[in-house]
């Protein structure tokens, strides 16, 4: 099912898969997130990613994810080009912004190839976590890290790293009290 970023008013435990965990474990793991009772997601420049790591084979995964009985769906964002990759942590509040750009510095991947899209992908987890929870699928540890800051600056963001078919929760969903008038 393709949807708009724009469009997406209600949430269905929609978890988010990067393109690492994509490349790794292809459908078996929108399979398990399934499973689980989660509806994986994947967002239209992560899927260009996968397209440009395995090139013509990636039909293949496409072939695979339509014919089986799981709903994904595929997120259209306004990052199409390379400049809107560049520019998608501009779309945070400040905090959010620094939060990421300092994980990524003190791990020395900032000048990661893929870091671009990392960006976009935290960023669209912070965009969703406004209307409700969000999962974030990927074995990277700059997301990994930055989940659990953006948790702890009140984002309903969870992380998941997948090893083999088993799916390991990180400690970084952090529910604020609500404020009292």
């Amino acid at each position: 099912m393709r949807v708009k970023l724009n469009d997406l008013t209600k949430l269905h435990n929609l978890a988010l898969v990067d393109t690492s965990a994509l490349y790794k474990y292809k459908v078996l793991l929108l399979f398990h997130l399934s499973e689980l009772g989660f509806t994986p997601t994947i967002c239209d420049f992560t899927w260009r990613e996968y397209k440009h790591l395995v090139g013509k084979s990636s039909r293949t995964l496409l072939k695979e994810i339509k014919s089986a009985p799981l709903r994904v769906v595929y997120l259209r964002t306004n990052f199409k080009r390379l400049k809107d990759l560049k520019s998608s942590l501009d779309k945070l509040e400040r905090r959010a912004k620094l939060t990421i750009l300092k994980v990524y510095k003190e791990l020395g991947e900032l000048s990661k190839g893929s870091r671009h899209e990392d960006f976009c992908l935290l960023t669209v987890a912070c965009l969703l976590a406004e209307r409700g929870e969000v999962v974030v699928v990927s074995r990277d540890r700059g997301i990994a890290t930055s989940c659990r800051l953006l948790g702890e600056l009140g984002y309903s963001i969870e992380h998941y790293i997948p090893r083999g078919l088993e799916l390991h929760p990180q400690p970084t969903f952090q529910k604020l009290p609500s404020p009292r008038f």
